[in-house]
């Protein structure tokens, strides 16, 4: 027994002494390589263990009835439709107040969310609106509460996923914009599951004159006329001016204007003329007084002017 077991391990000596070094380097690098891929295996598989875990509750099957066996197109393998779970996305757009880009902060995918039940603001305050917004949510992580409606988590034609927003402190995004005037209720994409809760803050927005609900979207209400039923003396009349002195008409007589005067011709040349202004006789020749040489000639039938040489 004892020369037994002491024969493997002698015959593995000798036979690593008796190979070449070249084989020896192989032996070592294969199991070196090994061990190493092994031990990557295992940390990657812990690694992934936790968000496996978390990521997303299994898609639950339709379990057969004796009813649905007999019925056409159904079978066990078809998914149950059910609502999106709650996830959390960080906010890193904000296009408006009722559009919000963020990347889930579990698969690292970009998120297009359309928060339900509002929408953006007239132009009017567009600006303002979107600074707000802003404020609350970019660079922060937010909530898109799930909706155990059928359907509601379908994109609209934008490829926006609908979705109640809830802030960091609990609060509901949709809630805050509107009580500060900074949306606006929208039902046009569906109603959203606490529509009238939204129409109740948006009316408080409106009574109070906040955002988009004041000026420059809404001007001031003007002052109500007075009442006319009050009782009492009528008020004294109004003691109107004296009429005006009546002026007497203005002539309709006007004497003919007085053509101007050219001075007389030097060497068969009138100088110190204006350039437009009536001449004669045709084709008299004349220096203005910046010294440009002009005609004396008509145009189309009118009575001649100085007209450039």
């Amino acid at each position: 027994m004892r020369d037994g077991s002491q024969s493997d391990p002698d015959a593995l000596r000798r036979w690593w002494w008796r190979v070449s070094q070249r084989t020896r380097v192989a032996v070592v690098c294969t199991g070196t390589l090994l061990a190493v891929v092994v031990a990557g295996v295992a940390l990657a598989g812990v690694g992934r263990a936790p968000a496996s875990a978390v990521a997303r509750p299994p898609i639950p099957t339709m379990t057969p009835t004796a009813s649905s066996s007999t019925d056409v197109g159904q079978t066990s393998d078809t998914p149950e439709a059910r609502p999106a779970p709650d996830r959390v996305i960080a906010v890193i757009g904000v296009p408006s107040a009722n559009l919000l880009d963020g990347v889930d902060t579990l698969t690292n995918r970009p998120v297009a969310v359309r928060v339900s039940g509002i929408r953006a603001t007239p132009p009017c305050w567009a600006d303002q609106a979107r600074l707000h917004a802003v404020e609350l949510v970019l660079g922060k992580q937010v909530r898109l509460a799930g909706d155990e409606r059928p359907g509601a988590h379908q994109p609209d034609p934008d490829g926006r996923v609908p979705a109640r927003v809830l802030l960091a402190d609990g609060h509901d995004y949709a809630h805050t914009v509107l009580a500060s005037g900074a949306a606006q209720v929208d039902i046009s994409l569906g109603t959203a599951p606490n529509q009238q809760d939204l129409a109740a803050v948006e009316a408080d927005a409106r009574q109070a004159r906040r955002g988009v609900w004041g000026p420059p979207c809404v001007p001031n209400p003007t002052s109500s006329p007075p009442p006319t039923n009050q009782q009492g003396p009528p008020p004294p009349p109004t003691q109107l001016p004296p009429p005006p002195t009546q002026l007497p008409p203005p002539p309709t007589h006007r004497p003919p204007p007085v053509p101007p005067t050219t001075p007389p011709p030097q060497d068969g040349v009138q100088h110190g003329v204006r350039k437009g202004d009536r001449c004669s006789p045709e084709g008299a020749r004349g220096v203005t007084v910046e010294g440009e040489h002009v005609v004396c000639r008509d145009r189309d039938g009118r009575q001649p002017r100085w007209r450039r040489a």
